[in-house]
């Protein structure tokens, strides 16, 4: 019986091992953060990305465009590293990163 003891704990060990990178979650707090930074700087570009098309569109007028757009300039700012806090410089990166996702057809 102890033979059918240590098979069945063999078995059970072999399945644990084989599945567990299916049931694991990821390595921690910092990939968690990370991912959440990530999603929001996607989100705050991509929001850019929109409200410069609906402009291009007509959809919005130049009043409304330009406070939009310092609002959104300024959230997508913390997303970028920047080494002076020229907010003219900032404005350039995030207009770089609209043309660019633009280009890439990010916004529908």
């Amino acid at each position: 019986m102890s033979a059918e003891v240590f098979m069945g704990l063999v078995a059970v060990i072999a399945i644990y091992v084989l599945s567990s990178p299916f049931f694991k979650k990821k390595n921690g707090r910092v990939e968690d953060e990370q991912d959440k930074f990530d999603d929001r700087k996607e989100q705050a570009f991509l929001q850019l990305s929109e409200l410069e098309y609906d402009y291009q569109m007509e959809k919005i007028n130049e009043q409304d465009y330009l406070e939009m757009k310092n609002k959104l300039t300024l959230e997508a700012a913390k997303y970028v590293s920047h080494s002076k806090d020229d907010i003219t410089e900032i404005e350039k990166m995030v207009d770089n990163e609209i043309r660019l996702a633009l280009e890439k057809g990010c916004v529908k």
